[in-house]
């Protein structure tokens, strides 16, 4: 959730001029996706959910590039506030046991899209963030 607050916050360097910590908040949120995942499988017994998040990243990210080119029809500002919705969404789903691998599905699916949009607004070839 501060990963959403802090990509909220800084909406309006994003909009009006991209900001390379957006790129870091997006980062987190995998991250928080990838940890919290493997503490709370092998807290439930269900160690195959990290497997499966794997191949949420995999097929997200093979997603995102089929995708992209036909939603750069959209314009920047709604398609930046849709995902983020979406982003959002994803998270609270990771809530409950029963839709979990769903939140983190699209949760992943949304951070990697946010990512590859905010890397076309602002080119970083000195940074290591990638």
């Amino acid at each position: 959730m501060l990963a959403i607050i802090g990509i909220i916050l800084e909406l309006r360097n994003i909009l009006g001029q991209p900001f390379k910590l957006f790129r870091i908040w997006l980062g987190a949120i995998k991250n928080y996706v990838i940890i919290y995942t493997l503490l709370f499988a092998f807290q439930q017994n269900k160690a195959y959910w990290i497997f499966i998040v794997f191949i949420e990243l995999m097929l997200s990210g093979m997603l995102v590039g089929a995708l992209s080119p036909k939603l750069q029809k959209i314009p920047l500002t709604t398609r930046y506030r849709t995902t983020l919705i979406c982003l959002t969404l994803g998270l609270f789903l990771t809530y409950t046991d029963y839709l979990y691998l769903l939140g983190t599905a699209i949760t992943v699916f949304c951070a990697i899209l946010l990512g590859k949009w905010a890397r076309k607004q602002v080119p970083d070839k000195y940074s290591s963030i990638d």
